[in-house]
């Protein structure tokens, strides 16, 4: 296995999981705002 190879998709699975956090947790947030207000 290569290094290079392994940090690149490492580089690109981290962004993918940070923007799916990101939306999930704008979702999480506007979710329980219109629940409790």
């Amino acid at each position: 296995m290569v290094k290079e190879n392994s940090t690149n998709q490492g580089k690109l699975e981290s962004i993918r999981i940070v923007q799916l956090c990101v939306a999930n947790c704008k979702h999480k947030r506007f979710k329980p705002q219109t629940r409790r207000f």
